[in-house]
């Protein structure tokens, strides 16, 4: 997993998104830390339901994705969850002004990557908050985004329903 780490920093007051580079965190899909990503897979047109997702190359089209519709969605629920929302909106602006530098550095780690890492790597985030160190999973507007998806993906058709129950999930 490719991990783009933000800082949000407090500057008398005001708080600053920064971004710190490229973490590379050996994990595997099977293990019980890997829900920390908070990986849900979206509609193929539409982007990924959180900003984690599958890396591919090239990396420009993730990145726009991540930036033009994943962030969007976060932004969205403001209303009901201000405080992350508030460093969602820091980490969208410290994205997209380092977005070329991200690119670089993320076609730079795909380079060095033997074929069967090409396919199986993913990508997501970490943000250090106050000295503390943050995955996707412990945002409660992250979490909100998950179960919000897996609501709209049961339904009822010719009588029968499809509904995933005692299933764990990245929530």
């Amino acid at each position: 997993m490719l991990l783009l780490i933000f800082k949000i920093n407090d500057d008398n007051g005001n708080l600053i998104g920064e971004y710190k580079g490229i973490d590379i965190e050996r994990g595997n899909a099977g293990k019980e830390d890997y829900r920390e990503y908070a990986y849900r897979k979206g509609s193929a047109r539409g982007g990924n339901i959180t900003p984690t997702t599958k890396l591919g190359f090239p990396v420009e089209k993730k990145i726009s994705t991540i930036k033009e519709t994943t962030f969007n969605k976060i932004l969205a629920l403001k209303k009901k969850y201000e405080n992350d929302v508030k460093y969602f909106t820091l980490l969208k602006d410290a994205f997209s002004k380092n977005e070329e530098t991200i690119k670089q550095e993320l076609t730079e780690s795909f380079k060095n990557f033997d074929k069967n890492q090409s396919v199986t790597t993913g990508l997501s985030f970490k943000v250090i908050i106050d000295g503390t160190e943050k995955f996707l999973r412990e945002f409660g507007v992250i979490k909100h985004l998950i179960i919000e998806s897996g609501a709209v993906g049961n339904y009822t058709h010719a009588g029968i329903e499809s509904k995933a129950k005692d299933n764990i999930s990245s929530v």
